[in-house]
């Protein structure tokens, strides 16, 4: 790499600046390319199977050993158990195993002694022992194409080629006309954007500073340039990918040369002769994605200050994620079951969204937004002649276009796509939450037959919207809950539909990782947590022969407690009986960890690990959650849920003082189970220095890590 990145800095880049995008671009790529063909030439290597070492911590003398081993053993084939054949086999075996397991045991002490301070490698490793990686390039040899099965290999690349090509814009196509325009439902609640979006120009050092962000991935487009090569000479190209950008940021130009997608078929399910059973993953050239972070961090820039993303939207978001979208979603229908209100939410599924997403509609959507002139003509180039190919069995298909939806596996795809959808909720007279494509609208009321009509009303209004914007809904997908107290014999036979499609009612549904029954009970849920971590009962229990007791620490933190803190605010405090099989799972693992019995008592071991039991973490999560509403670190939408006991309150109280929370009072065990209950409880039994001191107030680090200590010596 030094002998790459020495050769590129000796040449003088001024002369791009006389050469034309596309010139300057297919220049520098050649230039890169040819520097790596000098120095680092692909070989083929190979290796005789009798010396393919399959486990890492295999010597060659182990090897030598496992022959003799088998030798012996098919001396003492047929022969009775006294016999001296098989007594010397039996011996060599048992000195052999005990060797290999001291061996094995040895070669990962050390391997995570010199990677301690160097995580990557030592989850890499710890992947590698209980066998997480998966093989995702299982594909078939042979295809059914056209009826006809073929095993030819550029055969089945260009179909897979023409299928990803025709997609889009075939389930496009299908989507019926609507009454209205695209543009007519984007000035439904709001004016044009009267300020317009300037992509300043870059410099080395900002390009430098992104290339030392980028993961490192030895993949690589159709240049066969890696991000993992740019980011190790990135101090030598730095100043010619600098020229290349500002002058595509000038011209309005995305140079063709970084439009082409190298697309390689994964295996999701089903037959595995049929094309349509395989997910396109698409790899960029490395350098696009370089153009592609200096324009979306001014696209972000600009977006933020001109407040245009709606706050229902979740996704591809700084500081949203999906546990903020569903607990906005609980805590409205809990409030409102609790208000002696019924809720009807609508879980909406799309038929590949990314795919089908119209060029000239998110053109025009850009413009309204504030993307105007040559950031306009920047977007149209970037969107406009793509083409892909796929790469299959090392044969490469021939080029095909790409006529609509956003950039598979780009950096600015998922931005354009919720800036796309941007408007929904500003069209329908419900409440919604949106995180990316996955679409949740709600609405409340008492009576239940006005509920089903304020949803149908709705869901007409849904229905034109989505084909205004060509986009397709799944209606066999899509389904909806009815949230209520009442019971069956009481709930009317009503349904809700779209385009004379009724809608599926479910008892339950997966929203986004969670498992949200009818009545939110959180059975299902726990039972879906309780399957997980009988799955890392399994991965630990296979570990720890071979690793010692802070690395099993490490496997718990990574596979274990993930499981069990998703989502807990909203979940952990539901019923013991639904909590008891997760508290024995959890007590099962650490006993695990720490080496005790089966019977052993728990508190002590958590204590000694440094780790908190479900209760604990519960009461943790909920204080991390109430602490970042009170500091105004959430989403607009999760602002004023908790209230101060003194604006209840006038006059001056205890609580008043001591900047308490107001518990509110509920009807409802389902409320009381809920963190509308359960975060100012919690808030309130916190010592008042443990919250208030200027040094942890301002510092959530600093808080978290002296709220786990309280909490876990509170006892």
């Amino acid at each position: 790499m030094a002998a790459i990145s020495n050769n590129l800095c000796r040449i003088d880049w001024s002369y791009l600046n006389n050469m034309s995008i596309e010139d300057a671009s297919t220049n520098v790529t050649e230039q890169i390319t040819n520097q790596i063909d000098d120095h680092a030439p692909l070989k083929n290597v190979s290796i005789p199977y009798r010396f393919i070492l399959r486990d890492p911590w295999m010597t060659k003398g182990l090897m030598k050993s496992s022959q003799t081993c088998t030798k012996l053993f098919k001396k003492c084939i047929n022969q009775i158990k006294t016999s001296d054949p098989h007594k010397k086999y039996t011996k060599y075996r048992n000195l052999f195993n005990n060797l290999k397991r001291m061996t094995k045991r040895n070669y990962y002490y050390k391997l995570f002694e010199n990677c301690r301070n160097d995580m990557k490698k030592t989850w890499t490793n710890l992947r590698s022992i209980i066998s997480k990686s998966k093989d995702k390039s299982s594909i078939a040899q042979s295809f059914k194409i056209n009826n006809v099965q073929t095993s030819n290999p550029t055969d089945i690349a260009n179909s897979f080629g023409k299928y990803y090509s025709t997609m889009g814009p075939d389930l496009a196509s299908k989507i019926s006309n609507s009454s209205k325009s695209a543009y007519h439902y984007l000035n439904t609640k709001r004016r044009a954007n009267t300020h317009s979006l300037f992509l300043t120009p870059t410099d080395p050092h900002e390009i430098s500073t992104i290339l030392s962000s980028i993961k490192s991935k030895n993949s690589t487009g159709h240049d066969n340039i890696s991000t993992k090569l740019l980011k190790s000479i990135r101090n030598s190209i730095s100043t010619p990918l600098s020229i290349l950008i500002n002058k595509s940021l000038e011209t309005g130009q995305v140079p063709d040369i970084f439009k082409i997608a190298k697309i390689i078929p994964i295996y999701k399910s089903k037959s595995k002769d049929d094309i349509k059973n395989y997910r396109p993953i698409s790899l960029l050239p490395a350098i696009s994605k370089i153009f592609e972070k200096v324009v979306h961090k001014r696209l972000c820039h600009f977006i933020s200050a001109h407040n245009i993303l709606n706050p229902n939207q979740y996704g591809f978001r700084k500081k949203h994620s999906t546990t903020d979208a569903f607990t906005k979603f609980i805590l409205d229908t809990v409030t409102s079951l609790d208000n002696k209100n019924s809720t009807i939410a609508l879980y909406v599924d799309l038929s590949r969204a990314f795919d089908t997403l119209n060029h000239d509609i998110l053109l025009q959507k850009l413009e309204f937004y504030g993307v105007r002139g040559v950031a306009l003509d920047w977007f149209r180039s970037y969107i406009s002649d793509r083409k892909h190919y796929v790469h299959y069995s090392d044969i490469s298909s021939k080029l095909f276009k790409v006529t609509c939806g956003v950039p598979q596996g780009s950096v600015l795809g998922p931005l354009l796509f919720i800036l796309y959808i941007n408007d929904f909720s500003d069209c329908i007279n419900m409440s919604s939450i949106l995180f990316a494509d996955d679409t949740t609208t709600y609405v409340s009321h008492r009576d239940i037959p006005t509920l089903y009509n304020i949803m149908n009303a709705n869901l007409k209004i849904m229905g034109d919207w989505y084909k205004a914007n060509l986009l397709s809904l799944n209606i066999l997908k899509t389904n909806y809950m009815l949230f209520t107290f009442k019971q069956d014999n009481e709930v009317p036979n009503l349904q809700i539909d779209i385009d004379d499609m009724p809608i599926e009612r479910k008892e339950w549904v997966k929203f986004l990782g969670l498992d949200i029954d009818q009545k939110l009970k959180w059975d299902k849920h726990t039972e879906t947590v309780k399957n997980k971590l009988s799955k890392c009962l399994y991965a630990i229990n296979k570990a720890k022969y071979i690793l010692p007791k802070y690395h099993l620490r490490l496997l718990y933190t990574s596979l274990v407690l993930p499981h069990l803190s998703y989502g807990l605010p909203i979940w952990g405090a539901t019923y013991q009986a639904h909590l008891n099989k997760l508290i024995i799972m959890q007590k099962k693992i650490i006993r695990m960890i720490a080496g005790a019995r089966y019977d052993a008592h728990t508190l002590p071991l958590f204590h000694n690990l440094g780790l908190m039991n479900l209760a604990d973490l519960h009461r943790f999560h909920v204080c991390k959650f109430v602490f970042t509403n009170l500091n105004s670190l959430l989403p607009t939408p999760l602002n004023n849920i908790f209230i101060s006991a003194g604006r209840v309150h006038e006059h001056m109280t205890r609580l008043n003082r001591s900047c308490k929370l107001h518990i509110p009072l509920l009807r409802t065990t389902m409320a009381t189970h809920s963190m509308l209950y359960w975060g100012p409880t919690y808030w309130n039994n916190l010592p008042f220095q443990l919250y208030h001191s200027n040094e942890n107030f301002r510092s959530s680090n600093c808080f978290f890590v002296r709220l786990k200590n309280f909490i876990m010596h509170i006892q």
